[in-house]
């Protein structure tokens, strides 16, 4: 039997114009854990969809070698192969109705859905599982302590970053891959969640499971037996030296804080998720919320950027005054910038990146030439980032 799972003979593969690998021979052992690294933008993600057979090679073989096997393969079964690439919008999204706001709403159950019914789902409905076979699987799997096994009656609208990457990679191995990819899996994870995922990892090998996984630089440790990294693409690429207008001087007194949170309770049935949180921040000070995942740092924010509806009956301010005063939800929102992993989750659309950022600057075009500023910032933007070329990439 071969030790190697999968091999790259003479590879090339292009990204687009770009070619991101050429003449590549690499070949993966059987049970090992491996790494593809590089900056961003370098190819990782290129090479792992390779590697599944979700793109095709330029030039050259790929050739897997299952188990029970002693010729080679041109394609490895689905249940042989695992693919995780934590972009869990087809796990929010299964229900039209679902939206971002909606892991706040404790009373909200439409478009709700809970992780034990999704991996249920999953198991009979694409993998032709029998219930009884499907539950002992699942049984096992928690058992061995690769996932807690208290998540699953949870709703997956309201699981933390971290949990949620459990619960797609628990998706992945109901179907027992030899073979398993994981797309950035260290992404968006505080450091206590990154060492429970490593060894949640670490025991998933000790189970036969190949693992090949895309990390940065950074993240390339000693659970890896072999690296395979690659450049920089954009070896030209090179920030502008502009430095934008952002910094917008505040008109409050100084005695105001921009927002404040006054004794905030937050609390789903019998769990407490916040308690007697008192915070003021005033215009210019920098903070660094703490916590391990599910703690209730998102949750925290939520009150500030109103998506949380028990803002309105908790005393939270905003420039002085107290949610609820009169102002809309937009108004607010409009002075406030809100960047987070699940928020992509929820990114329906399908517009280029040009014509989605002017869509978020809608409220701005309405006097005659604005829309051509507006046009202009935003290319500004994508320029300064050495993205003007993705303009019109959905």
């Amino acid at each position: 039997m071969r030790r190697v799972i999968f091999q790259f003979e003479d590879a090339c593969i292009y990204r687009g114009q770009r070619c991101i690998v050429d003449h590549l021979h690499w070949g993966v052992r059987r049970g090992t854990c491996v790494a593809v690294t590089g900056p961003n933008r370098s190819g990782k993600t290129t090479v792992l969809k390779a590697i599944a057979g979700k793109i095709p090679l330029s030039k050259g073989w790929i050739r897997y070698f299952p188990e029970h096997r002693t010729e080679p393969v041109e394609v490895m079964k689905p249940h042989q192969l695992g693919w995780v690439d934590f972009h869990a919008a087809d796990l929010v999204l299964g229900h039209p109705d679902a939206f971002y706001q909606q892991r706040y709403y404790a009373s909200q159950t439409h478009g709700l859905v809970m992780a034990r019914s999704l991996l249920q789902a999953h198991a009979t409905d694409v993998l032709g599982m029998h219930p009884r076979e499907w539950e002992k699987q699942l049984r096992r799997l928690c058992d061995q302590q690769l996932f807690p096994a208290d998540l699953l009656d949870r709703q997956v609208q309201q699981l933390s970053n971290g949990e949620l990457k459990k619960l797609l990679i628990l998706k992945a191995l109901l179907a027992q891959p030899e073979l398993l990819l994981l797309n950035a899996p260290f992404t968006g994870l505080d450091p206590v969640s990154r060492l429970q995922l490593k060894n949640m990892l670490q025991q998933i090998r000790q189970q036969g499971v190949t693992l090949v996984m895309e990390v940065l630089p950074e993240e390339a440790n000693d659970m890896f037996d072999d690296l395979l990294p690659l450049p920089m693409q954009d070896k030209d690429f090179h920030p502008e030296k502009t430095i934008f207008p952002i910094s917008f001087p505040s008109t409050l007194p100084e005695h105001i804080p921009l927002f404040e949170l006054q004794d905030v309770h937050v609390r789903y049935g019998d769990h407490q998720i916040l308690k007697q949180i008192n915070w003021r921040v005033y215009p210019g000070q920098r903070w660094l919320i703490c916590g391990q995942n599910g703690s209730g740092k998102s949750t925290l924010l939520s009150l500030i950027t109103t998506d949380h509806p028990q803002a309105y009956a908790q005393r939270v301010f905003w420039k002085g005054k107290r949610r609820g005063s009169g102002e809309t939800i937009w108004d607010i929102k409009r002075e406030q910038a809100h960047v987070s992993p699940e928020m992509h989750y929820y990114l329906r659309t399908r517009l280029g990146s040009l014509s989605w950022l002017m869509q978020q600057q809608a409220w701005r075009i309405s006097a005659p030439g604005s829309r051509s500023a507006v046009e202009q910032q935003a290319l500004q933007y994508l320029r300064y980032w050495g993205m003007e070329q993705q303009a019109h990439q959905p």
